[in-house]
This record gives C-alpha cells, structure tokens and sequence, in this order.
C-alpha cells in the first residue's frame, strides 16, 4: 500500500461532543482513561462542523458520554444536517421522554441510536438500575413520531444468553436496526475483562443468530466489523441486501479504523476509532491541525494502513484469509503494549484450531 496516496476522506464520522454522563458502564471504553469532564469547545466545534461539511462527510454519529448533556448538541447536529450531512445520535436513552424527542426531531436528525446490553436485569447490571424501561419507553415515542431508530449492543458474557428476549423486545417495540459487536477489552472492559469479554468459543453462537432470522426480521439485523472473519453464515449475512443498504461489504476486508472511518474524541484527538483512545492510535488533535491535514498525512494511522501480512502472528500468518483481513479489531489484535498478537476471537481462526485437535483425537 503505498504512502503516497492520500486515502479518500471517510464517508462516517463518530464524534465525542462530551465525556460528561450519567452512567458509569461496566464496559464504557472511556472509563478508566478518562476524567469523565472533558467537552468540546463549542466554537472549535462550529469549526469541525464546516470541515466536515466541506469535506463532502456522508454520516456523523454525535457521541458521548451522553451526547444529550452537552449544552450545545442541537445546534451542532442542525448545522451538519442543514450542510447536507445525515446526522445521527447515539444515547443510554435516559433522558429521552416526549420534550426531549420534540428537540431531537426539530434537529433534523435522521437517526437515533440507543446502546442496549441485555435484558432487562443484565442491562441494568451493565449500565444503571431503570435504564432499560427509560429505553423501552423512548422506544415507543420514536415510533410513534415515525423517527427511525437503531439499536447498538456490545456481546459480552453477561448478554449473550439474552439474545432471543432482545429480539423479541426490540420487535415488538418496531426498532428498524439492530447491530451486534464484541464488547472489546478497552477502558472498563479491559477492567472487567474476566467478566465480560466473550471467549473464541462464543463467537459462532452470535453469528448463527443472527443468520437465523435475517432474512425474514422486521428489524434489521447486522453484524459489526469486529464480528467473524469468514465463516459462511457471517459472509451470507454480510451479503444479504440488507446489509448491503447498511453499507456493509460482503465480508470484512480488514479494520477500517483509520482508512474508511475514523473518529474525533471530546479531547480533540483524532483516532481511527473511536473507542481506540490511547495515543498510539491518535493522529493528531483538531485544535492544532485540520481534519484533512491530518487524514493525508502519511504518518496517521500507520498501525493500520500499513500493516501487512508479514506482520501476523499464530495461525493468523498462516491463514489463507490473512492478507485480506489482516487480524481484523486492533482490540483483539495487539497486546497491552501494543505488539501484535494472533487474533482468537475470529471465527474461522477458532473453527481452525478445533479441526485441528480434532485430527489429533482430542476433544475441547
């Protein structure tokens, strides 16, 4: 890959308008590297909003902490909107009730996005007592003012029993979207990891759900990136025309932290992702240079731009895939000091290794 070529400025932004909120997450990727206090600056952030604008970005997802605690999120929101930017909100739900909805909609936004992880007693372990009925009930408002919503959960030990009861819920309550991804060992949930991080061994179950019911759910079901590599069910799953409307490719063709999205934390740090915040993954603050001076610099991002085969590790570097996904999440694919490890929360990469105990006539 050469660096020479500046790469296409990314189509979806994730942007942190605050660290303030009312929860404290078993798994929030801020907690644990955070003050929990900082906020944009509301005229740097006016500022970013033109960048954006002028850089032709197709999606914002405005982000916390709680988004809705930053004093100035409807007039970012209604700019990027009025610039042409399809811009969406993803909240704990909270503080959403009826006034809070007349705001949302008067924005413009076309989305809103409630983090859901479990039923009702896991989600309230995970995140804070009442907060699943404060989303069962927002629920029911958006729907009733027709918004469009989706539903983001992080898998983890905790939820993955609660699937089927989730889906049932999130029918019923007419979500439209449904996205599952791995509740990845940054911040807390690198703390609580024991608890929370799925074993390799797990992973299947989710993809198999998911295959299952998609083609005839009436919400629609997705899979994050992080989820996979390359088993058939997952890249039918990817494939489907629904996925695809959700601007997913057929199968994950490497993290694209960093080379098709990216994100801006409420520090200013511009990151490959967003919930990758310590500064090795940073390119760069938004108070010190623009957004397209620091993309088109050949230095940002390099940890995943100019990451190749060669540098995998275990049966990673040996898997007929490598080259293609490269290891996939950067959460699973580098220790605590950052060198690459063998990614064992791949699908494929697990189904692997039990082929070959089972050849050795030993049983896991």
């Amino acid at each position: 890959m050469s660096q020479n070529i500046p790469f296409t400025f990314p189509g979806m932004i994730v942007w942190e308008l605050t660290e303030q909120c009312n929860f404290k997450c078993l798994h929030c990727y801020n907690l644990g590297q955070n003050s929990g206090r900082i906020e944009f600056d509301k005229e740097k952030a006016l500022d970013i909003c033109d960048q954006l604008i002028d850089l032709k970005v197709r999606y914002v997802l405005l982000s916390g902490g709680e988004v809705l605690m930053c004093d100035f999120w409807e007039e970012i929101a209604r700019k990027l909107e009025d610039g042409g930017v399809r811009t969406g909100i993803i909240s704990n739900g909270w503080l959403v009730d009826k006034a809070m909805i007349d705001r949302i909609k008067a924005t413009g936004v076309d989305w809103v996005c409630f983090s859901l992880d479990g039923a009702e007693a896991v989600h309230d372990k995970v995140r804070q007592k009442g907060s699943f009925q404060r989303i069962m009930n927002a629920l029911d408002l958006l729907a009733d003012e027709d918004v469009y919503t989706s539903i983001s959960t992080a898998m983890n030990k905790l939820n993955i029993q609660d699937m089927e009861q989730m889906y049932q819920v999130l029918c019923a309550k007419k979500a439209n979207a449904w996205q599952l991804q791995l509740a990845v060992p940054e911040g807390a949930s690198k703390i609580n990891e024991n608890e929370l991080i799925l074993d390799p061994s797990q992973i299947d179950t989710i993809i198999d759900f998911v295959y299952d019911r998609f083609r005839e759910s009436p919400v629609r079901l997705y899979l994050g990136d992080c989820v996979g590599y390359y088993n058939v069910k997952e890249i039918e799953v990817r494939s489907s025309g629904k996925a695809e409307e959700m601007g997913l490719m057929n199968f994950v063709d490497g993290c694209q932290a960093g080379i098709g999205t990216a994100g801006i934390k409420a520090n200013g740090d511009f990151t490959g992702c967003i919930s990758l915040s310590h500064p090795f993954y940073v390119a760069g603050s938004v108070y010190e240079r623009t957004l397209l001076d620091m993309w088109n610099d050949p230095k940002s991002f390099a940890w995943n731009r100019y990451f190749d085969k060669d540098q995998l590790k275990g049966d990673c570097k040996e898997c007929v895939y490598g080259e293609y996904c490269l290891s996939g999440c950067p959460g699973f694919k580098y220790d605590d000091d950052f060198n690459v490890v063998e990614n064992k929360h791949c699908s494929y990469n697990y189904a692997i290794k039990q082929e070959r105990l089972k050849n050795a006539g030993i049983s896991s």
